[in-house]
């Protein structure tokens, strides 16, 4: 999706079954595309970082007063975050 949006419009009508199978990709939009990429999943961390602070880490203090539930959800959470994190650095690597 983000190599069409990175497309002019002419390139889209040209290029865009090409494109969505990974056949063509101009270095220019490539770039933007990783760049966009990168921003994106910094700004996600940045969200989940502000919604720690609102919440005060609440839920880490309660952490053995969860239900089994919340505390996969929480594990969950924690997992995802963890990723973000890790495909950000290869990001910024490539």
């Amino acid at each position: 999706m983000l190599r069409i949006l990175a497309m002019n419009e002419e390139d889209v009508k040209k290029n865009w079954q090409k494109t969505l199978t990974g056949e063509y990709l101009d270095e220019e939009i490539k770039q933007k595309v990783l760049d966009w990429r990168q921003q994106l999943i910094q700004r996600l961390l940045e969200s989940y970082e502000e919604a720690d602070n609102l919440s005060g880490n609440d839920c880490f203090s309660l952490h053995g007063q969860l239900s089994l539930n919340m505390e996969l959800a929480l594990q969950l959470r924690i997992q995802e975050k963890q990723i973000f994190k890790s495909v950000l650095n290869l990001a910024k690597i490539s």
